[in-house]
């Protein structure tokens, strides 16, 4: 019983199918069987009521022109020898026998044998007392079923009688019998080629069928057995497609559930989260606040005083700007509204942005190795902010040696089979700065998670790399940060290319343009 209880669920429908075949071919089989003998000794029987009735007839007939049954009778003997004499065509050796299959007794009106075609009985012999020929000369249907050997049932002969009518008068009857033995052969053969036929039914018919059934019942089981056991491994797991069935229904219970989950959880991490975030910058400004009332503060103090907690204020501001963005940004759920558009020419608008921040460098040095007719599609503004972001980094971990930044794209392009290509457009932001360290790679692109700035020992909001990694979501890419030997940084992000996108094949072709921009 343990062993049945641990059985898959697939298992159990394979054994359930085919004991449910073999239990209807068996009651099939069963049925027939008990019905093919009845049925086979039936039409016998019938076979044998009109050969004897045509006999019969026709030795009336004889009787009549003959004036006497007797010569009727001899007659008919001389037609029986013709019959055992004579070659027969036939597809084996049982057709073209001339062996006669039929047992012939034919006696007078008074039940003394007159015929036996087999020659065993004498004639006179008296037949009166078997139950075929007594029932018949008493004008009701006779029939026997006589064992030649008493101790062998396969021995048994059928006999059918017909009475011989002549002047309105039963002059005689023929008896006509059929050993049971040539019949339970047929019959026997039968029944073996209908236990092959039902056999090879199973093999061919229900065992297949059997196991389709089960495919088909388990594979959206399966389906939704590994989506269940992936719900904790991957955060963009996404609903199997099912049909609208109860498996289906519970796939969305169960998807509805996830969501719900996933919802609390995140609230309870943001709320965490937040709460350590601003808890710093409160406690600056409290602290700040509370020196601020004494009055023997000198002046220089309390103007630094005020500045810590204008500071404290704008990091508290600058969090909650970003929470916005990152909240809206993940209420959009994959609708991107995007537009094609020159990256070479946004690349231009980022860097220009940043310039004042660039050339506060005693030495810097940006070079950008993009095609200038590289075309790509995307939302241009969220793209925009996530190369922001991405340089914004590169800037505030930069050594005091100076900063030295490479923006370069490259496109590829992959045959799908279909006459069509699908193309990666990817985007890497180089730098030469502290790194990043081996604690931090893991949670890189966590919320709030940062490390202290080398030159002013701060850190950040922590939501930078978190909302760079947001904006690749949208557009269905893949961003990756990574430390450099021995000092730097590599930030890749890699867009998704329409299928077929010859314009971008066409860019890829060209040799890239660079463009330095030192200090």
């Amino acid at each position: 019983m343990r062993l049945l209880r641990n059985l898959k669920l697939r298992t159990r429908l394979t054994l359930s199918f085919m004991i449910l075949s073999i239990a209807c071919v068996g009651l099939v089989a069963l049925g027939v069987y008990r019905e093919l003998r009845p049925q086979f000794l039936e039409a016998v029987e019938l076979t044998l009521i009109d050969t004897s009735r045509v006999l019969a007839s026709d030795l009336a007939a004889r009787a009549k022109a003959k004036g006497s049954i007797q010569q009727a009778v001899d007659e008919f003997t001389e037609s029986l020898q013709v019959l055992k004499s004579t070659k027969f065509q036939g597809r084996n050796s049982i057709d073209r026998s001339s062996h006669l299959r039929l047992r012939i007794f034919i006696t007078d009106a008074d039940g003394q044998l007159l015929l036996d075609s087999e020659g065993r009985e004498t004639r006179g012999t008296d037949f009166s007392h078997w139950r075929d020929v007594a029932l018949t000369l008493r004008g009701r249907y006779g029939a026997r079923a006589t064992r030649e050997n008493p101790d062998d049932p396969r021995t048994s002969i059928h006999f059918i009688a017909a009475p011989i009518v002549v002047d309105q008068k039963i002059s005689g009857v023929l008896s006509i019998g059929k050993p049971v033995e040539s019949v339970a052969t047929q019959i026997g053969r039968n029944q073996t080629l209908l236990g092959g036929l039902l056999i090879l039914t199973l093999a061919l018919v229900a065992l297949p069928l059997s196991l389709f059934a089960t495919y088909w019942i388990s594979r959206p089981v399966r389906r939704l057995k590994e989506y269940v056991e992936n719900m904790g491994r991957t955060q963009t797991l996404q609903r199997p497609r099912l049909a609208h069935d109860e498996i289906g229904f519970l796939a969305d219970a169960i998807e509805s559930l996830r969501r719900r989950l996933d919802a609390k959880q995140y609230i309870e991490s943001y709320v965490h989260n937040l709460t350590h975030e601003m808890k710093s910058p409160l406690t600056g400004i409290l602290g700040a606040s509370e020196l601020l009332s004494a009055d023997q503060l000198a002046p220089a103090d309390r103007q630094q005083l005020l500045q810590n907690i204008e500071g404290d204020a704008q990091r508290l501001r600058d969090l909650a700007d970003r929470l916005l963005e990152l909240a809206s940004l993940e209420a959009r759920e994959g609708q991107l509204r995007g537009e094609s558009f020159n990256l070479s020419l946004l690349i231009d608008e980022v860097l220009e942005s940043f310039e004042p921040q660039v050339r506060s460098f005693q030495t810097s040095h940006v070079e950008v190795q993009i095609d200038d007719a590289l075309m790509m599609f995307g939302e241009r503004f969220l793209i925009w902010r996530a190369m922001a972001n991405l340089l914004q980094n590169s800037i505030d971990f930069a050594r005091n040696e100076g900063l030295h930044i490479r923006i370069r794209a490259t496109h590829s392009m992959q045959a799908m089979g279909t006459g069509l290509d699908r193309g990666e457009l990817t985007i890497e932001i180089d730098d030469d700065g502290v790194g990043l360290p081996d604690f931090a790679k893991a949670r890189a692109t966590e919320r709030f998670f940062s490390t202290e700035r080398p030159r002013t020992g701060k850190k950040s909001s922590g939501l930078g790399l978190s909302f760079v990694q947001e904006i690749l979501r949208l557009h269905g890419g893949r961003f990756e940060i990574n430390g450099k030997a021995p000092f730097g940084c590599r930030a890749r992000l890699s867009f998704p290319l329409p299928l077929g996108d010859q314009s971008q094949n066409d860019s890829a072709r060209r040799s890239s343009t660079n463009v330095h921009k030192p200090n």
